[in-house]
């Protein structure tokens, strides 16, 4: 069951990264940017995709934590708190 759910949320990123491709003009630059638990998916696709990964923890400076999460765990609650905050 587990591989299922995998392999289906693996098919609906790659139908969105798809997406987003055929509307840019230079997908050589593309980079997926993993962010969330859930980040080994999209690393996974991006090398089956043949494109660039970069984990969000390489794009920032993680402070001493304790708690047993990384920032890049973090990344998609944070953002949306930030997008409350700016339209709510």
């Amino acid at each position: 069951f587990a591989e299922q759910l995998k392999q289906r949320q693996k098919r609906m990123i790659r139908q969105a990264c798809s997406r987003r491709i055929a509307r840019g003009s230079n997908s050589g630059a593309l980079q997926l940017i993993g962010a969330g638990v859930g980040r080994f998916l999209l690393k996974e696709l991006a090398a089956e995709m043949n494109l660039n990964y970069r984990d969000f923890s390489d794009c920032i400076v993680e402070a001493d934590d304790f708690s047993g999460l990384s920032a890049a765990d973090c990344a998609p609650a944070v953002a949306v708190a930030y997008l409350a905050g700016e339209f709510g």
